[in-house]
């Protein structure tokens, strides 16, 4: 029987040479160092032969050691180029994190003055959220000289529940345009601020936010 851990039998491994395989490769070793010593000239063509194979081995080994230094050669540079874009992608990843903060910011600030009840500041809320709008829109690749440009690209090119980032943008629009004879009512404010929230949820998603809210093409 085997012993289980592989150490026993026939299936083991090589490293264990028997005393009779030991015995029999020291008697041919003796016979060939006989053979030649009696016999000079094969002595001499053996010593010929091991010449060149000498020769051969050195030719084999100058040409493996140049394969080995282009080789190394490459992976240097193919590092190097490796490093550098994961130093690129860490970087766009940072930039892309700090984005999202400076939303973030814009967003509860902009929020902050709508819910104000003085009308100088929540005046200033939508101009604020306009820009949030606008920013929040053009860090996704769509295009458009003011808000209302790009939420019209973003509209053709699919993005949904962008009613209420519409109507601040229009809002922003009389604002501009009306200045201090500009106004809204509270209740109509405060209800585009809550239908508002499903826009900000694409851009800036609540931690506790469903995972395939965060598609710009998702539909509820």
């Amino acid at each position: 029987m085997s012993d289980p851990h592989g150490h026993g039998g026939g299936g083991g491994s090589g490293a264990n040479i028997s005393p009779t395989t030991f015995g029999i490769a020291l008697v041919i070793l003796v016979v060939f160092i006989v053979y030649f010593y009696l016999n000079p000239d094969y002595a001499s063509n053996l010593i010929y032969i091991l010449n060149i194979v000498q020769i051969i081995c050195v030719m084999i080994i100058i040409f493996m050691a140049n394969k080995l230094w282009s080789f190394m050669k490459k992976f240097a540079e193919n590092g190097a180029e490796i490093v550098k874009n994961y130093e690129s992608k860490l970087k766009h990843h940072h930039e892309h994190i700090d984005e999202k903060a400076g939303l973030k910011n814009k967003y509860a600030l902009a929020i902050e003055h709508l819910k104000s009840h003085t009308e100088n500041e929540w005046k200033t809320g939508l101009v604020e959220i306009d820009n949030f709008i606008r920013m929040s829109l053009l860090s996704l690749g769509y295009e458009g000289g003011t808000t209302i440009d790009v939420i019209n690209d973003a509209k053709a090119k699919g993005f949904q529940d962008l009613d209420a980032a519409e109507n601040f943008a229009y809002l922003r629009k009389h604002l501009k345009e009306k200045g201090a004879q500009f106004d809204f009512s509270r209740e109509d404010l405060e209800l585009l601020v809550e239908k508002f929230k499903s826009f900000k949820e694409k851009i800036i998603p609540s931690e506790n936010h469903e995972e395939g809210h965060n598609d710009p093409h998702h539909t509820h």
